[in-house]
């Protein structure tokens, strides 16, 4: 567990990294290039799992064993993550100013669209909620709730790959025969 909460440490640095580079591109880390990262949790968990199963000495540990092992890797990353977005979002607005420009952007090409007649008003109050929730708090949490759900996911995927198979009875093997 130690190895997971180290490697969830690790990768939660890479990914802000990864967040700082898309940033310093020029494109919200917050918008539609934010998924390109999505590599990241996903070779945390692999490595998570796999060094526990490594270090069991078995080839196989139970469901709950590597749930649990992914689910500790992937909270660490996330919270670490987060945590390093909201000390950057509090100290350097203009990434959230980077998000809301975009964001406004495809708002107001989806309302010039075949959906113009039905979201003009809409638009507004979608602009305006924007920019109302756009805290660094609110963007730092949505990051943590974003990579929570997805690592569950994750939790239950790594949790049937390296599970233990189910021994079967003898019984069962003389009925195939």
């Amino acid at each position: 567990m130690r190895k997971a909460f180290n490697l969830g440490l690790f990768f939660g640095l890479i990914h802000f990294v990864f967040f700082i580079f898309l940033y310093l591109l020029g494109v919200s880390p917050f918008w539609k290039f934010r998924y390109l990262g999505f590599w990241i949790p996903i070779l945390s968990a692999g490595i998570a799992v796999w060094h526990g199963r490594e270090s069991s000495g078995y080839e196989a540990f139970p469901f709950s064993k590597a749930f649990a092992i992914v689910f500790l890797s992937i909270f660490i990353l996330a919270s670490t993550k987060a945590m390093l977005i909201y000390i950057t979002l509090t100290f350097h607005a203009k990434i959230i100013q980077l998000h809301i420009r975009e964001a406004s952007q495809d708002i107001q090409l989806i309302a010039q669209g075949p959906y113009k007649n039905s979201l003009p008003e809409s638009a507004e109050k979608i602009m305006d909620l924007l920019v109302n929730e756009s805290t660094p708090l609110n963007l730092a949490m949505n990051e943590l709730q974003q990579h929570i759900m997805g690592g569950l996911i994750l939790c239950f995927i790594f949790g049937l790959i390296f599970k233990k198979p189910s021994v079967s009875s003898p019984v069962q093997d003389n009925e195939k025969t």
